[in-house]
């Protein structure tokens, strides 16, 4: 994950990679990660998550996003605006 300057000056934090083995799907766990990123974003002063991962390759994970808040917008396949801590 890393943080990354805006045009509109807002930080903007990115995940490039969010991996499960096989074997441990459906046991939450990329859930947790993907938690945990977005904790570490808004540590870093960032106000949007992206998710940077080539959405061709994995169109079977777009539910799982936006299952999780994400939708597409214009600068990634999928982002989340991070509001405060719930």
């Amino acid at each position: 994950m890393s943080p990354r300057q805006t045009p509109e000056d807002a930080v903007r934090a990115s995940v490039t990679a969010l991996v499960v083995d096989e074997e441990h799907r459906d046991e939450r766990i990329g859930s947790r990660l993907l938690d945990r990123c977005e904790e570490l974003a808004r540590q870093m002063g960032a106000h949007t998550l992206e998710i940077v991962i080539p959405s061709r390759r994995h169109e079977d994970l777009h539910g799982f996003w936006q299952r999780h808040g994400y939708a597409r917008d214009g600068s990634s396949p999928f982002a989340k605006v991070l509001g405060a801590r719930p």
